[in-house]
């Protein structure tokens, strides 16, 4: 698989019979928000942080084919276009502009995953 596949792999999924993945790709942090709070961001586990967190532990235990999946969804969420993951805007167009998340709450699942990325990709 190449890298832009494994990059997008996430993507893909989410737009071809997983749309239960949506979520995966963001966290809706609300603008006047003091920061990430899990309990109210992030119900059931289902946003960006706490699946970076999900994926790279199980990607880190190995990748076995059934860690597979998790290690291609967290390649996606940590790429470039997965840290647009954020903050809705009250004034946009349908709800639906966002901002970066705050780098550094990526950070905190990142680096293990990181060394696996190189690896992968060397």
């Amino acid at each position: 698989m190449t890298k832009a596949a494994v990059a997008s792999w996430a993507d893909d999924i989410r737009d071809n019979g997983r749309p239960e993945t949506y979520k995966w790709h963001i966290v809706e942090i609300a603008p006047d928000a003091a920061g990430y709070d899990r309990a109210r961001d992030c119900g059931n586990d289902d946003c960006i942080v706490e699946k970076i967190r999900a994926f790279a532990r199980m990607a880190g235990d190995t990748l076995e084919d059934w860690a597979n999946d998790s290690f291609k969804l967290a390649s996606d969420f940590v790429a470039a276009h997965g840290l647009l993951a954020a903050v809705r805007e009250p004034r946009s167009v349908l709800n639906n502009e966002i901002r970066p998340i705050v780098i550094e709450r990526l950070k905190m699942a990142g680096v293990r995953l990181a060394w696996l990325l190189n690896e992968a990709f060397k």
